[in-house]
């Protein structure tokens, strides 16, 4: 509310309300401000409980707010040559995510028909996820897929190497 004062105090009320973001400022000051009236008049106002009581449209409307700032993107052509760069390697990106998904699925794919037949119970360790869980085998695609993936992040992917090669200890 004192931002939109000083804004009028200084731009005059005919040129603030001029612009359509100063209009949805006011609108979303007038209704958090009718919010906290309304919920201090009937006594249940909670600083610490008022986010988690608003509706979801008042919600909703202050996320709108932070697109506010988007707004400065007018005032600097760095930045707008540095988002239109973004957006201009936004369709190369989904191009690369689809060739990386590609690869994944004909790697699993070859990892389900060469190690479908592993044995389950030569997790020794049961670091694979026990024979109740056998979340870690080739038996399916969908766990191939999860394998690949598991492979790809680095996780225990020496555990699963041995895991499918048959190689674990057994003490």
């Amino acid at each position: 509310a004192a931002e939109i004062g000083v804004k009028v105090l200084a731009y005059g009320p005919r040129h603030y309300i001029s612009s359509g973001l100063n209009r949805f400022d006011v609108l979303v000051t007038a209704l958090s401000i009718i919010r906290v009236a309304l919920d201090a008049a009937s006594g249940e106002y909670d600083p610490v409980l008022a986010v988690a009581r608003d509706s979801l449209a008042l919600r909703l409307i202050r996320a709108l707010c932070v697109l506010r700032a988007f707004r400065l993107l007018r005032l600097s052509e760095g930045v707008q040559r540095m988002v239109g760069t973004i957006w201009a390697s936004v369709g190369a990106l989904a191009d690369l995510g689809a060739l990386v998904l590609l690869v994944a699925v004909i790697v699993a794919l070859l990892g389900w028909n060469l190690f479908f037949n592993v044995n389950l119970s030569q997790d020794a360790y049961q670091r694979m996820g026990g024979y109740n869980m056998p979340y870690a085998s080739y038996t399916t695609f969908d766990n191939s897929l999860w394998i690949i993936f598991r492979i790809s992040t680095g996780d225990f992917w020496n555990g699963l190497m041995y895991y499918s090669a048959g190689m674990f200890e057994v003490d």
